[in-house]
């Protein structure tokens, strides 16, 4: 008989970058998560739908640190119930339920997630429309009524979106949205631009920048264009007009977020996620 936790399935994953602006340790990263379970907030995710914690569950520790390697969040997404709402569509009446149970909800949908403390990262399973973009919304909100001001989430770009950008040397238009990284993720001028913004302590920085087909902007390699371009993979977003094939071509990598294929059977699948966010993004201990 099949024993099936050791079948090898494949499973797709969007990944969400969640930076401290200070103490970027995994430490505290670990303690937030921590927080957010306490506080149990309940997020309006818009269309009467809310979405709170279903389950958490740290894994095993890293020996040296006592850090978990990743941690399990189930999340679930659900429309709270109007008693008052309610319609008999044969008899074409309204219907009041009276003593209604505040605490049962429709419409159930789970998300899973598992965080990774030292790439501070959260990979989420894509199993249903919007899972990307609600559980964002959750960490936006959660990270904000736990610690103010403190914490930046981003999706993840994918890496064939950002490199398009980067290999046009004819580029007509650059829109760009990003925030610093964590220390030693970046190297020449982008180390130094980071370094730069990072001084500078912006919640975002908008930089806009024009030319002309005749006239494209000056994309070096190790300059201004490949600085902010790279940056914004894992820190932000860019909508650039580039020339391909004599053509002007906008290419917005808001619409194309990093995708993870894993094949793993049940009981290697988390280990096999957290080696492949370590291999693509890198492991960090910053402050």
């Amino acid at each position: 008989m099949i024993n099936k936790e050791k079948v090898r399935r494949p499973s797709n994953w969007t990944v969400v970058n969640i930076k401290a602006r200070e103490n970027q340790t995994s430490e505290h990263y670990v303690n937030l998560m921590r927080e957010i379970l306490h506080e149990d907030p309940m997020v309006d995710i818009g269309r009467k739908h809310q979405i709170s914690m279903k389950s958490y569950n740290e894994g095993p520790k890293i020996v040296e640190t006592q850090i978990p390697q990743w941690i399990e969040m189930i999340f679930t997404t659900f429309v709270i119930v109007d008693p008052e709402a309610f319609y008999d569509i044969r008899n074409k009446k309204d219907v009041t339920i009276e003593k209604w149970n505040e605490d049962i909800v429709v419409n159930k949908r789970e998300i899973y997630t598992l965080f990774i403390p030292d790439t501070h990262t959260l990979a989420i399973r894509m199993s249903a429309e919007g899972s990307l973009r609600h559980i964002e919304r959750f960490m936006l909100e959660a990270a904000e009524r736990v610690e103010p001001e403190t914490f930046d989430v981003t999706v993840i770009k994918s890496h064939d979106a950002v490199q398009r950008i980067l290999d046009s040397r004819d580029i007509i238009k650059l829109d760009a949205s990003v925030s610093f990284s964590n220390p030693g993720h970046t190297g020449g001028f982008d180390s130094a631009f980071d370094d730069k913004m990072r001084e500078a302590n912006p919640t975002t920085c908008n930089i806009k920048m024009q030319g002309t087909q005749e006239k494209p902007l000056r994309n070096e390699a190790d300059g201004l264009i490949e600085a902010i371009v790279s940056l914004s993979e894992q820190n932000g977003e860019v909508k650039a007009t580039i020339v391909e094939n004599n053509k002007p071509v906008i290419v917005n990598t808001k619409l194309y977020p990093a995708r993870l294929r894993i094949i793993a059977s049940a009981i290697e699948l988390y280990q096999t996620l957290r080696n492949r966010i370590i291999q693509e993004y890198g492991e960090h201990d910053g402050k």
